[in-house]
């Protein structure tokens, strides 16, 4: 791998790395009071659905992992660490399910359902119904319900908004507004589990597009590269949008 690809999985393992970093002391904490840690993760290009044992349903997004305690868990505190994105579905308890993103909390007191998506140091929030509180480690914190949203930290302001075009990756749709190019080759990929590159001056480039299941990465690929005037290139193990001179 060559050029932006190297930069890119480098930046993407450094990013991972922080991320699990900035979330190891809960992780080796919740180790020492809880042990073992269950570790729930989803392959590039495939979805992974599973239950917690209060029956609170998740399905993870490719790239996306969770950890919970195994004993314990729903006694005193439902708690557990998502890295990625997840459709979820919150069960009542005598406690709110506690979703950790690094330094952020999403507390939900179910029933409830919403997704998360946290990736690039940013949370995206969208409830489809019941009630969920955010908490940023600034001390702010935020009360969502039924059709509202919230992007952190930019700057982070409550939305009404229909869930649905968030949370429709669960069946293969993609929806882009206004979304940097390299963000959107990156959630192309965990989709397809293929490598897919750029021109550096095209990745910050906006890209607003939607993309059904019934498309093929190919014609996916020539979608974007007509909306930014690119053409798509043969690599080895994948594609690369260059921009036309």
């Amino acid at each position: 791998m060559s050029g932006w690809g190297e930069r890119y999985s480098g930046l993407w393992a450094m990013l991972v790395g922080l991320a699990l970093l900035a979330g190891g002391y809960w992780f080796w904490s919740a180790l020492r009071r809880n042990p073992p840690l269950a570790v729930v993760a989803a392959r590039p290009g495939r979805m992974q659905s599973f239950w917690l044992p209060d029956s609170s349903f998740f399905l993870l997004q490719g790239e996306s992992q969770i950890l919970y305690p195994v004993r314990g868990f729903g006694t005193r505190l439902r708690q557990i660490a998502l890295q990625g994105q997840a459709y979820v579905e919150v069960r009542p308890g005598k406690t709110p399910l506690r979703i950790r993103c690094d330094s952020l909390y999403v507390d939900v007191s179910g029933p409830a359902v919403g997704n998360i998506r946290w990736r690039y140091g940013r949370l995206e929030l969208t409830v489809v119904s019941g009630r969920f509180l955010l908490r940023a480690p600034d001390g702010h914190q935020w009360i969502l319900e039924d059709w509202q949203r919230i992007v952190w930290p930019q700057p982070a302001h409550i939305e009404t908004r229909s869930p649905f075009p968030y949370i429709q990756w669960r069946f293969g749709w993609l929806y882009f507004f206004q979304t940097p190019l390299y963000e959107v080759l990156d959630e192309l990929r965990r989709s397809w589990d293929l490598r897919l590159e750029a021109d550096s001056s095209l990745l910050y480039r906006p890209v607003s597009a939607t993309f059904s299941p019934d498309q093929t990465y190919a014609e996916a690929l020539d979608q974007l590269a007509a909306r930014l005037r690119a053409r798509v290139v043969p690599v080895e193990d994948g594609w690369r949008l260059e921009g036309e001179e």
